[in-house]
């Protein structure tokens, strides 16, 4: 709660999402949807809304080839969900 508390003064949020976990049902898309979640739970009681706020997508980790190839095939489903992949 402390760390979303400090983004409530954050003009633009980022989220970096990792392209390279090998964890069983973790892919970027659910861990979007989790952060999501997480930001519409909190900001629910705020007088701002934290969903509302502008973001950012990044892939990290697309150096290994298999996080690329993945980051290539989600990038159009987060896309379509409204969210800018720079």
């Amino acid at each position: 709660l402390e760390f979303l508390r400090h983004i409530e003064r954050c003009s633009v949020l980022v989220h970096v999402i990792d392209c390279a976990t090998y964890e069983p049902g973790r892919d970027p898309l659910s861990d979007i949807q989790a952060l999501e979640y997480e930001l519409a739970e909190y900001g629910a009681g705020l007088a701002s809304d934290l969903t509302s706020k502008p973001r950012l997508v990044v892939l990290n980790k697309i150096d290994v080839p298999e996080a690329r190839e993945l980051a290539e095939f989600v990038r159009p489903d987060i896309e379509a969900a409204g969210h800018r992949v720079p």
